[in-house]
């Protein structure tokens, strides 16, 4: 009697082994990039806020002083809400946390309730940025 081809089940539980291994390792690794992917909009977003806010240094040599909770788009420093709007964040996600005419903090924080395209997918982002451009994986610049 000849030799059948095919597999044996052995070399399929190695196959099925290997393949699981590969997808217990890869899987993470593909969620933290999706997660640091949508964290860089929200980094793009704080850095046109503090380009903003440098400009209005250079021009009047301090800082703007604005209040806690004001959004950047309602601050009075040249950005519109056109220039936030973005694929998973929005201009109200973008408020400042503390502001002197020598400091300031500026937060973002994914929610739920805006009006971005895919909003309801960045719950889990927060990033905040201070005058130096040190950015922060939470709100309040801490």
């Amino acid at each position: 009697m000849g030799r059948k081809s095919g597999f044996t089940l052995i070399e399929l539980l190695v196959v099925v082994i290997i393949v699981a291994v590969l997808a217990a390792v890869g899987i993470p690794l593909l969620r933290d990039s999706i997660v640091q992917a949508r964290a860089s909009e929200a980094v793009a977003g704080l850095g046109a806020v503090r380009t903003a806010m440098r400009a209005n240094y250079a021009r009047f040599g301090k800082y703007t002083v604005i209040a806690v909770g004001t959004t950047a788009a309602d601050a009075g420093i040249g950005v519109s809400a056109k220039d936030l709007e973005g694929h998973y964040f929005e201009d109200d996600d973008y408020t400042f946390k503390s502001s002197s005419d020598s400091a300031y903090c500026i937060g973002v924080t994914g929610d739920t309730t805006g009006t971005a395209p895919a909003g309801g997918e960045v719950t889990d982002v927060n990033r905040s940025m201070n005058a130096a451009g040190t950015i922060f994986t939470t709100a309040d610049c801490s």
